[in-house]
């Protein structure tokens, strides 16, 4: 499943999908920068 792909909204938004969707963030917060930098390659679903 491409999630990324799936998510709606803006950078922001998008974030808040995925870590409620895939509870990452919820420790240590170190693959956020990860995370953040895929969601801006990958386009969001118009």
């Amino acid at each position: 499943m491409d999630f990324l792909g799936n998510c709606h909204g803006g950078d922001a938004e998008r974030m808040d999908a995925l870590q409620k969707a895939l509870g990452f963030g919820t420790q240590c917060g170190s693959c956020k920068p990860d995370l953040a930098a895929m969601l801006r390659q990958k386009k969001a679903v118009a």
